[in-house]
């Protein structure tokens, strides 16, 4: 017989890093952080989801729809307890769990391992895109076909909204060709329907031609920010 090293084990990890353990699927699972070269968790008492949303994020997921799981739900972990999620503090748009604010690693007034944080994500295709000003990019959805227009401004992402009476359907052909999906035909979908955007809100009141190469570049109706 041979038995192989437990692969989860042997993972090298980099500070900031973070993964799923004692899970059924790949998203869900006990939180676990990597600092110093070696794997810890996190423990808390809340069911706040800004943070898991963030860790989700990290992961590929989908960064809604999020769920907390306390007291240890997945299992007790090993090592060092990292982060306590009272002192946790996230916006929600930031791309690392190490992003938010937090007191100082290893802080915690956690009862050993008795209260290891889990969460499981929405496991739908979350597109990870450089934030470069003017950039967009579609989150929450099942492919990369489809989800959530956001666009990059200030190394942040924010989000497009309409409504379906003022919102022309070339501006989405137009967004699906800056995106690299030249197509003949596009489906606008409105009220959130892959779920709630990150950042602020721009109301995009445009009027694409279709021969323009980014969204931004259509000839405006008119254009509300909404904070």
């Amino acid at each position: 017989t041979v038995r192989c090293p437990d692969q989860s084990q042997a993972q090298q990890c980099t500070n900031g890093n973070v993964r799923l353990v004692g899970g059924n699927v790949p998203s869900e699972g006990r939180v676990e952080m990597c600092y110093g070269g070696q794997w810890g968790t996190m423990c808390g008492y809340e069911s706040i989801t800004t943070y898991s949303n963030v860790i989700c994020r990290q992961l590929g997921y989908s960064p809604y729809g999020a769920n907390v799981y306390n007291y240890s739900y997945f299992g007790q972990g090993s090592g060092g307890i990292l982060l306590y999620t009272p002192n946790l503090l996230c916006i929600g748009n930031e791309r690392t769990l190490l992003d938010c604010y937090h007191a100082p690693i290893g802080f915690h007034l956690c009862n050993d391992h008795n209260n290891d944080v889990g969460i499981s994500c929405q496991a739908t295709f979350n597109n990870i895109s450089e934030c470069r000003s003017g950039s967009i990019r579609l989150v929450g959805g099942n492919n990369t076909n489809q989800g959530t227009v956001e666009f990059c401004i200030g190394d942040t992402w924010n989000t497009i909204c309409g409504y379906p009476w003022d919102w022309n359907e070339t501006n989405s052909l137009v967004l699906c060709n800056q995106l690299g999906l030249k197509n003949s035909s596009a489906t606008t979908y409105f009220y959130s329907y892959f779920g709630q955007g990150s950042g602020f809100t721009l109301q995009l009141q445009a009027a694409c031609t279709g021969t323009e190469s980014s969204v931004f570049q259509c000839p405006p109706k008119a254009s509300t920010y909404y904070f």
